[in-house]
């Protein structure tokens, strides 16, 4: 809405009794449309440009003796001087303005002038003068019952309060100045009013309006075509995104935000944190080369600004955005402490005990010092608890100690110290970070073979699923659920959850690869569940995008599932050989596998000792019970059936504290055909028995026991 309509009371000459805000009903005539340049050209922040078509319509103004323009005219260039930098010039205008109102008793322009000479205090930093002219601008806009000037004057007074931490007042004047704007038509301001109610919330910890908020921040900003509320509110939203680990919107509106600068800001701590929220978003969502131009950005600024702890944050970043450019299959890392949301980010985090602690931390995990970096954590635990820091900071150091440990494949005390992370989130309320540490703690136990403890933590995860709008966070989550699910033979879950996974990623704007990989976990889950013809349309639909390593190890299951193990030898060999570089155990375990059943014993037992060495000592307890069963399979083809029914009792007591039926349905059956061997029929008929129920009630391709019916 233009400063005419808002003035058409000055120029009328009328008392100053109805709201100045009502519109004119006239057309337009030269000096609105030489407005309304200038205000295209100022929101699109072409500041020379507005300045010309104000003088213009300064020009136009004088020659029609119209004192209601001249004023709007004055008000938007002190805009454009402040927006400027030129505090000094705006001033000697916002003067004018006021001497002017003050001589001729028109209160609705004076009311304007003050709250932007208030404005223009707050900008050099004199907040009590600020206050008071925001006041007297108050004060007249009640008088002239003016709800615009009334609203502005509000808006920018909870703006003093926020400053001084007193943020429930500041609540209280934000909705009322809201809600006079928008009854008024003044809705320049919206955005910015918006954006510092939600900060008003967030510093209450009550955040069930804070998006719904940001987004009608942002919303408001576009429809005005004002540029820098268009940036400012997308990354105010795309930092409140982060913080929520909503990656999406994060990486959606920095985006947008980045490409809004028209140029590169200067450096500062928030503009390489921003990138560093950027950078991080993208790789999560599989946008590597996103993820790298940001953070070799952000490491830039942060060596000119001499900041240690980003600089590092920015070299670890680079480093993992390099790593997944260059191997596509390696999994985005989880974020462990956010750069700017979840921890301070003021100067004067250099102050914090804690927070000095968890830097310190990060730089000796940066130089690979683990243990070391445990007990600085544990350190900072105790200055944590004795300084009552915030729960963020509590979920930073647990998750590092996390980080530190798994870096040395201690899994068991990294888990643990993501349940006491997770439950701090819990009581947090904070609903996207538990499920993601929720499911990070799920992979972690299926990756060490540890199926049913995995099943209880992705059921926990999928119960907060509903609130969580990031689609990262869901499709993880989901993926890993029907991956489980399938593993404990409740199939009709595990399509849903593979069908939701993949609604989530599929589209020309998703990233591929993710979806390339949510095809291979579905085809392999189908495959193990009895349903080759589907794993195969979905390792088809995945040729696009995933690597030659990733099809070959779904391929290599698939044949694996159907008994044919030449084909499995060929695609384990082909993904093994893309991978060798990164050890690729599972790879070792896998061919080992196929060279047995092949009865290529000789060749399988460098492959099996080195697959048992790591499961050892990793403590992988999953790889562990895999070779073990192919020992008592290799034990029992020559000639060692005791020795292999001795071994088989390990495996399914390993088996059955795993909680995997797969892994004990394929030891009763190996028992069996070792007890057939050893010529005790019944107590082969038993293992057989156990065996072949446990494969209908998990639906588990078990191959037919010919031993029971040779009598061999």
């Amino acid at each position: 809405m233009s400063w005419l309509d808002r003035f058409i009371k000055w120029a009328s000459g009328v008392p100053d009794d109805n709201n100045p805000s009502t519109p004119p009903k006239e057309p337009k005539g030269d000096l609105e449309r030489a407005l309304d340049a200038g205000r295209q050209a100022q929101y699109s922040e072409d500041y020379e440009v507005a300045m010309r078509h104000f003088e213009n319509a300064l020009s136009i103004a004088k020659a029609q003796m119209d004192a209601t323009g001249e004023a709007e005219v004055l008000l938007h260039q002190a805009d454009v001087l402040m927006a400027q930098g030129r505090f000094d010039d705006a001033e000697k205008v916002l003067s004018e303005v006021q001497s002017k109102a003050q001589r001729t008793q028109h209160r609705a322009p004076l009311a304007y002038a003050l709250i932007s000479r208030g404005l223009l205090a707050q900008g050099r930093g004199a907040y009590e003068e600020a206050r008071n002219l925001y006041e007297q601008g108050r004060r007249h806009a009640e008088t002239i019952h003016s709800d615009g000037a009334q609203g502005r004057a509000q808006g920018h007074l909870a703006d003093i309060y926020l400053t001084e931490n007193n943020s429930g007042y500041a609540v209280k004047l934000l909705r009322d100045a809201i809600k006079l704007l928008y009854d008024s038509g003044d809705t320049e301001l919206l955005p910015y009013f918006q954006i510092r109610l939600a900060d008003a919330l967030i510093a209450l910890e009550d955040t069930s309006e804070v998006m719904t908020l940001l987004h009608a921040a942002y919303k408001q900003a576009s429809e005005e075509k004002h540029i820098p509320y268009r940036r400012l509110t997308a990354m105010r939203l795309a930092k409140y995104a982060f913080t929520i680990g909503d990656y999406t919107t994060t990486y959606q509106f920095y985006k947008i935000a980045f490409g809004l600068f028209k140029y590169e800001p200067a450096p500062s701590t928030a503009y390489v944190d921003a990138l560093l929220e950027y950078s991080q978003a993208a790789l999560q969502l599989g946008e590597a080369a996103d993820g790298r131009d940001a953070a070799e950005l952000a490491l830039t600024h942060a060596r000119s600004l001499e900041n240690t702890a980003r600089i590092a944050q920015a070299e670890r970043q680079l480093a993992q955005a390099k790593q997944s450019i260059d191997d596509p299959t390696v999994q985005p890392p989880t974020p462990i402490i956010m750069p700017t949301a979840s921890l301070p980010v003021s100067e004067a985090e250099d102050e914090n005990p804690v927070i000095k602690l968890i830097r310190q931390a990060e730089a000796e995990m940066d130089d690979e010092l683990y243990d070391k970096a445990i007990q600085t954590l544990i350190d900072a635990i105790k200055v944590h608890s004795q300084n009552n820091g915030t729960d963020s900071e509590a979920i930073a150091i647990h998750r590092l100690i996390a980080e530190a440990n798994l870096q040395q494949f201690q899994t068991d005390p990294a888990i643990d110290a993501l349940k006491q992370a997770q439950q701090i989130a819990k009581k947090a309320g904070d609903k996207a970070l538990s499920v993601q540490i929720l499911t990070q703690i799920a992979d972690e136990y299926t990756a060490t073979g540890r199926p049913g403890d995995a099943l209880r933590f992705v059921d926990d995860a999928l119960l907060l699923l509903s609130s969580i709008q990031d689609v990262a966070v869901r499709q993880r989550a989901l993926r890993l659920a029907g991956t489980l699910y399938g593993t404990q033979g409740d199939t009709a879950s595990a399509d849903a959850f593979f069908d939701e996974a993949l609604n989530l990623v599929t589209g020309d704007d998703k990233p591929g690869n993710l979806a390339a990989q949510t095809h291979l976990d579905y085809a392999i889950m189908l495959a193990k569940t009895k349903r080759p013809d589907l794993a195969r349309e979905h390792i088809e639909k995945a040729k696009s995008d995933a690597t030659e390593s990733q099809l070959a190890a779904a391929q290599g299951q698939l044949e694996a599932t159907l008994g044919n193990w030449p084909a499995a030898l060929t695609q384990f060999e082909i993904a093994y050989q893309a991978e060798k570089q990164n050890a690729a155990p599972d790879f070792e375990t896998d061919r080992a596998r196929a060279l047995v059943e092949l009865g290529r014993y000789d060749d399988a037992r460098p492959l099996l000792q080195a697959a048992l060495k790591n499961a050892r000592e990793y403590r992988n307890l999953g790889a562990l019970i895999r070779v073990m069963l192919l020992q008592s399979q290799i034990m029992t083809e020559r000639g060692k059936a005791g020795s292999a029914i001795e071994n088989l009792g390990h495996v399914l007591r390993f088996a059955q504290q795993a909680q995997s039926p797969t892994q004990q349905a394929f030891a009763y059956r190996a028992r069996s055909h070792a007890q057939a061997i050893e010529g005790d029929q019944e107590a082969a008929r038993a293992d057989w028995e156990q065996a072949s129920q446990l494969a209908e009630r998990h639906s588990i391709p078990l191959p037919d026991a010919d031993w029971l019916t040779d009598n061999t």
